[in-house]
């Protein structure tokens, strides 16, 4: 069997499912980002290399991190999680509204 799923997006890891559980509830328990922290992430990501476009979404997805294109990982969802980061090293994780 390929190292690819069947639907051709990276496979599932464990370290993959710990990111994304870390990234949610740092939003359900720290709410959004502030305004300012996620239009800097936005700005970044529209002058990224690796930025898909993509019409399910009004910014994108990113290609570098391996997340595919499912809804936890549009970036306009994404990108107001407190705990979540740049791949590519390019924003860093922030504290929520409600930190």
């Amino acid at each position: 069997m390929s190292d690819k799923s069947i639907n051709g997006r990276d496979p599932i890891t464990p370290s993959k499912v710990a990111s994304y559980l870390k990234a949610k509830v740092s939003h359900v328990v720290q709410g959004d980002v502030p305004p300012h922290v996620f239009q800097d992430r936005k700005d970044s990501c529209l002058s990224c290399s690796f930025l898909v476009v993509d019409k399910a979404d009004e910014i994108g997805f990113c290609g570098k991190c391996g997340c595919g294109r499912a809804d936890g990982a549009r970036l306009t969802n994404k990108l107001k999680m407190p705990k979540v980061s740049c791949p590519e090293g390019r924003w860093q994780e922030s504290k929520g509204q409600k930190a």
